[in-house]
């Protein structure tokens, strides 16, 4: 079975988190249609260690390629802070990934919208297109397949 073509969103703080989540993923033959945590650990090579740091030509770049990332996801999986809640980046990415589902751009019945963690109260978590689970085995379970 071939694997669903996914955006991860999570928190930039935690990347190192969201590689070990990427990396699983990737080894049950999902794949991503943007990789934003290699920028994050590239800037942070450069000494870009906020959003405030980063040149803004950089960000514009960021933003788009993250945009495009997820038109083109069959789901998005998004991770809430390990301490609950959500960063603001992932925050705006749920709530594009909700937009593109009410625009009737998507199609949930094959296009997923997943939250994994506490999102301690965040909007777009009780919106009918968004699915809450504990845990990121919660979320590969529902995760879609190309071709099926």
């Amino acid at each position: 079975m071939t694997g669903a073509r996914l955006y991860l969103a999570g928190p930039g703080a935690e990347v190192e988190r969201v590689i070990a989540h990427a990396a699983e993923l990737e080894a049950l033959g999902h794949v991503f249609t943007m990789a934003w945590w290699e920028r994050v650990t590239e800037e942070r090579s450069r000494g870009w260690m906020t959003d405030a740091d980063v040149p803004a030509d950089y960000m514009r770049e960021n933003a788009i390629m993250n945009r495009e990332g997820l038109d083109r996801a069959d789901a998005v999986i998004a991770l809430a802070r390990l301490r609950g809640g959500m960063s603001p980046g992932c925050a705006g990415e749920v709530a594009y990934a909700v937009a593109l589902h009410w625009a009737e751009r998507i199609d949930l019945a094959r296009n997923k919208i997943i939250l994994v963690g506490d999102p301690l109260g965040f909007v777009w978590s009780f919106d009918p297109a968004v699915t809450v689970v504990p845990t990121m085995a919660d979320a590969i379970a529902l995760l879609p397949h190309r071709g099926w």
